[in-house]
This record gives C-alpha cells, structure tokens and sequence, in this order.
C-alpha cells in the first residue's frame, strides 16, 4: 500500500509539472508573437513627443546627453514616475527589436506570476481565463504597443505581479536572507515608483492587509514595505508631480449619468465582477470563516478590495482614457479567479478543465495570430501618411485611416496609428518640421458653402455629422455640446485639427475624443462651453 501511494505521489508530481511545462510553452508562445508586434510596430503616440528635440541625436554620447536632459526636463514639467524617465534610453539607445523582446518577458512574467497569485492550476479553465484576461482586457486599445505607454502600464504591472507573489510568500512564511531580501526591496521600490496609478491602490491593498489579515508574519517582509512606501514618496516629490495634478482633466465623455457608470465598469469591469463576487461568496458560512480577522485569507481578499475601491476613486479623478483602469483590471482578475477556488465543482475534472482551457488559449492564440497578420497593411498605411504629410502645404492629410473598433485582430485599435498618432503639434514636428493634422477624405475640398451653420452656435459647421470650427484652433481642449441625430446629448472635449478649405479660408476639424474609443458621433447641432 505504501508502495502504490509513493508510486501515485510521483505520478502526480510529474503530471503537474507536465501541466506546468505546457501552460509557460502556451505563455512563451504568445509573448514571442507580442515580441515581434512590438519591434515592427513604429514609434508613435507619446513616443513621438519624447522623442523631441532628440532626432538628430541617434546614436553615440550625444545621444546619450540629450537623454540625460530630456530626462530632467520631464522630472521638472510632466511627471515624476520611473516609467517615463527611463523612456529616453529605450527611444534611442536601444534597438527596437531588443526592446520587444523586453517587454514580451514582462509580459510572460505577468502571466505567470498572475497565475501563480489567482492559485490556478496550469491547465485549469482559470488559468486560461487568466491568459485571456491579459490578452483582452488589458487595455491594449489605448496604444499598449507604443514604447511610452508600455513603460507606463505594461512593465510596471508585471513587476507588481511578481512583487505581490513574493511578498504572500512571506506572508505565508516563506523567509527571505539578506541577499533575497535586498532583492526584494529593490523590486518593491521600483514598483512604487513606477506609475501612481499601480502605487496608490497597490498601497491601500497592503494597508488592508495589515488592518484585516494575518500581521504576525508581517516581520518576513517588513523591509520591502519600507522600500515601497520610499519609493511612493519618490514620486511624490519630484517637481513635476504637483505641475500634473493641477492640470490633468478626464476625458471620459458625460452623456449621461448611466453611460458614466458604464463607461466605468467598461474600463475596470473586473474590479466590480470582484466586488460582487465577493459578496455573494460571503453569504456562505464557511467562507465568513476564512474571512475571520487575523487570518491571511481575509487580509487577501480584503486587500483585493482596498485595491478596487482605490482604483476606482482614481479613476473618478484622472480618467483620461482606458488605459487608467489597466492595473485595476489585472488585480480584479485575479481576484475574482483566487476567489474561483472556493468553487471547484465541476472544473475540477479533468477532461472538461482541459476542454475549457484549450478554447480559451486557441481565441488567444487566433487574435495574436491575426494581429500579426494585419500589421503590414497597419505599417503601410502608417508610412502613407508620413509621406503625403511631408508633401502637404498646411500639414493636413486627408485620409480615411483604418478604424478603430475592435474585431478578431484585436490589437488593430491599439495600431491605429494614423488615427491620432501624427495629430499634434510635437508628432507634426518630428516628421515634418511642423504641426501635421489628419481629416477624413471627405473633408477634402470643404468650403463654408457645402455645411450648414450650428443652430445653437454660427460659429460652428456641421458636415456629414462633422463638427468644423471657423477659423484655426490653438488649443486641443475645446468643450462642446453634441445634439446627435438620435436625440441624444453628449458633453466631451474635442481635439482640434487645422485645415485650409478650398475656399482659402481657415477651418478646423472638431474630433469628440468619444470617437477614439470607437464609437461614431453623427452630430445635427452644437454649441461651445466655456471651461
């Protein structure tokens, strides 16, 4: 007997570790197709504005002193987060295929450490709703493939990944030496610094912990909590913190006060499936037992909640687009699949986990696949406008770019390039010297003659549900109020782009940032707000 149970013992240890070997195999695989998405992809969106004054200075010290100074100016005047000062280099001293890669392994420690952290089995149905989490719901419409933006939420989101992981191990009373503590203090330091944004709730989680959960292991890994509260304080006192709170406005668009909360759960829907997962899971006496203070099963799950509460406070303040809910949409899954282990049921069977999951990996595996695809038509009509930008008289392109509503290639509304990529000032002036402004074909040939004036503002044109300002527009955040042909009302800021009509006169094109998210605004009349 003793015998058979040693025999099944290893037997099971070596199925897991097949199990094992088969989902990094699956994980690698998709990293190695975002890898080759990120060294074909052109630098676009904030890489651009980066890139500032930096063009002539490709390679060599020069390069490198125009970092250091590019650097310091960011520190001074946009932000103080680790992610945007360690762009420069990555922008110019790096290859960019050396970079893809880079970021393919942040991308595969995220889901393998979020794996780790949701207590999913390899080849469980969790652990491929886990994958796909990653790969939709991280808001990759909101230009994830840009070297800026990735720093910003791709990097910073798997190092709290493997920060959290480590720092339960302790918890659970894993001891670390000098050495593995050191290390870990560092990575927590690093993490907090990164991006407010991950720092804040990340904080709040931890506060949680201590309020609700098990503190007498607390001492395992009391130095990389130091070491993060060190490294939220270094965001918080660089000069250019304070300079950005005081002057970044949401643009999520106020319809109405229904479409507000659902462009919220759009964004961060995982934090609220959390939220109610929870509550349902506590009306079950044996999970209120779990949940008993001074336990590390009710420090996580409340630290899983601290996290969504903070995120969503966050969001309420600084909601500039999708990407805002990027950290909170990671946490809340893997909240709500560590939860999902309560529930083992059915899943646990063998033949329906393994059916489950292998339909979970092929969608992932089916929208890589035709992201990869759909890139060198991307590209090409990327390059396209560049070039008819170099060769127009006022920097205006009239091209119809590629849309952005999601389909099977998943990642073509975060390459859309041309949408807005080239739309500002600073993008203009990288390629072209100048500001470089992209309208629709249609508008190709406007005069005053072929619109009709605003009802509620003459100031205004309407042409084909576009909204034309007469006269140029010198700044990106003019607010209008949209009557759409279905009746409805819709208060956004617009961006403005400047185009000469055929009658020699000055127009400008008013694009609802609602439009960048996908959805189309067939405007019938509209007035400005004054801000």
């Amino acid at each position: 007997m003793a015998y058979n149970m040693k025999k099944r013992l290893r037997h099971s240890e070596a199925h897991t570790e097949r199990d094992l070997l088969l989902f990094r195999a699956v994980a690698f695989a998709v990293c190695a197709m975002f890898a080759v998405l990120y060294a074909q992809t052109p630098l676009y969106a904030d890489d651009l504005w980066y890139l500032e004054g930096m063009k002539p200075q490709t390679s060599g010290f020069r390069a490198f002193v125009a970092c250091l100074h590019t650097v310091g100016r960011h520190w001074l005047h946009d932000t103080g987060r680790l992610a945007n000062l360690i762009c420069p280099p990555f922008l110019t001293l790096m290859p960019k295929w050396v970079y893809g890669i880079m970021i393919a392994a942040a991308i595969y420690m995220l889901i393998d450490y979020g794996r780790r952290i949701s207590q999913a089995p390899p080849l469980s149905v969790r652990a491929g709703l886990w994958l796909v989490a990653v790969v939709f719901a991280f808001p990759w419409l909101d230009c994830m493939l840009s070297v800026v933006f990735s720093l910003n939420y791709v990097l910073p989101a798997a190092m709290s990944a493997v920060l959290v992981w480590y720092l339960l191990q302790g918890l659970h009373g894993r001891r670390y030496g000098r050495a593995g503590t050191m290390w870990l203090s560092l990575l927590a330091f690093a993490t907090a610094w990164m991006h407010e944004g991950l720092s804040v709730p990340l904080a709040a989680a931890m506060a949680a912990y201590v309020l609700f959960g098990d503190r007498s292991r607390l001492g395992n890994v009391r130095w990389p909590l130091v070491a993060f509260a060190a490294g939220c304080v270094a965001i918080f006192v660089a000069p250019a913190f304070w300079n950005r709170l005081g002057n970044v406005e949401g643009n999520l668009p106020r319809r109405t006060r229904w479409e507000w909360v659902a462009n919220f759960v759009a964004f961060n829907f995982f934090s609220y499936a959390y939220v109610a997962f929870m509550a349902f899971s506590l009306c079950f006496r044996r999970v209120r037992r779990k949940m008993t203070a001074g336990t590390v099963f009710g420090g996580q799950a409340a630290g899983f909640l601290a996290f969504a509460l903070a995120s969503t406070a966050m969001m309420a303040l600084f909601m500039v687009g999708p990407r805002v809910g990027a950290f909170a949409q990671m946490a809340g899954a893997a909240g709500v699949l560590w939860l999902g282990s309560l529930y083992p049921v059915v899943l646990r069977r063998r033949m329906p986990a393994l059916a489950g999951w292998a339909v979970l990996v092929a969608m992932c595996m089916v929208s890589m696949a035709v992201s990869l695809a759909v890139q060198p038509r991307l590209e090409r009509e990327y390059m396209q406008v560049v070039e008819q930008a170099a060769t127009s008289d006022d920097g205006a392109v009239f091209v119809d770019c590629t849309d952005m509503r999601p389909g099977i290639d998943f990642f073509r509304p975060a390459y859309s390039l041309t949408s807005f990529a080239l739309s500002n000032e600073r993008a203009g002036n990288f390629y072209c010297g100048r500001p470089v402004y992209i309208l629709p074909r249609a508008l190709s040939g406007f005069g005053a003659s072929h619109a009709t004036v605003c009802a509620s503002d003459s100031a205004l044109l309407l042409f084909d549900g576009k909204v034309v300002f007469r006269g140029n527009v010198p700044h990106n955040n003019m607010r209008l109020v949209l009557t759409l042909a279905d009746g409805g009302r819709l208060e956004t800021r617009c961006q403005g782009r400047n185009f000469t009509g055929a009658d020699g006169l000055p127009y400008a094109w008013l694009r609802p940032h609602v439009s960048f998210t996908g959805r189309t605004v067939h405007a019938v009349d509209a007035r400005r707000v004054e801000r």
